[in-house]
């Protein structure tokens, strides 16, 4: 597996050719440029107290890239940029824990049957905001996005989601799919957008936030568990969900100070 690792935005790499990685650090910001030639898999760990990074990925005609990506960082501020061609696909699997975070993601579809899949875990202890911005620039693609995220200590969520599909771009799908579970009482927002420029197309957004209900706390409660064991169990189902590399990088136990 391709491997790439990040701390306080110095990087180290064990990458074989299915895709070629150049970068450089410009006034405090990691410029990342990913090439991707053949059907692969890719892990990106990022893990410190800073992250500052401009990540560009291009993925070639009729290939698959799946992208592990896990963060646990004190503050970031990142913008991605994903560029597809032709029948090429993106499976995106990411599981964040971040204080502060600032995230920007742009999606480019630019020929037909371009297609990305994002799952998002995402445990706030801090403020985070997250805007993505998918681009159909071409027929027959498709997005789909799930965002799950948990709110802890001070922490809140700000999801801002939007699909654009212009006139003639036919047959485009996209799917937009957000939830934050609040485990205390900072305010979070979503905010799903549709931008559809032509009928042909199949477009949903659904947005849901909440907190345990006074019935599943009780029940918690019943059994013995207190508020804070059943907060955790709570996070950890939500971190069980994804892939093992990305467990190994969150701190599970994350309690009240």
């Amino acid at each position: 597996m391709n491997k790439i690792y990040i701390k306080n935005n110095q990087i180290t790499s064990n990458l074989n050719n299915d895709l070629k990685l150049t970068y450089e650090n410009t006034f405090d910001i990691l410029k990342i440029k990913i090439h991707v030639n053949k059907n692969t898999t890719l892990e990106l760990l990022d893990i410190g107290d800073t992250s500052k990074l401009d990540i560009k990925i291009y993925i070639e005609k009729n290939i698959t890239l799946n992208l592990i990506e896990g963060r646990r960082v004190n503050k970031s501020k990142i913008q991605n940029k994903y560029f597809l061609k032709e029948n090429s696909i993106l499976n995106i699997e990411r599981l964040y824990q971040i204080k502060e975070a600032k995230q920007m993601d742009l999606i480019f579809l630019n020929e037909p049957k371009a297609n990305v899949s994002i799952n998002f875990t995402n445990i706030s202890l801090g403020k985070g905001k997250y805007s993505l911005i998918s681009y159909h620039n071409a027929s027959l693609t498709n997005f789909d996005i799930k965002n799950r995220g948990v709110t802890l200590k001070k922490g809140s969520i700000e999801y801002h989601i939007t699909g654009i599909v212009y006139n003639n771009m036919k047959k485009c799908v996209i799917n937009q799919n957000n939830r934050i579970l609040a485990l205390n009482n900072e305010k979070n927002i979503i905010k799903p957008v549709l931008l559809i420029e032509e009928e042909d197309v199949i477009a949903n957004h659904s947005a849901h936030i909440g907190s345990i209900s006074d019935k599943e706390m009780f029940y918690f409660l019943s059994r013995g568990i207190s508020i804070e064991q059943a907060t955790n169990l709570i996070l950890q189902g939500y971190i069980k969900n994804t892939n093992e590399s990305l467990q190994k990088i969150i701190e599970w136990e994350v309690t009240d100070e």
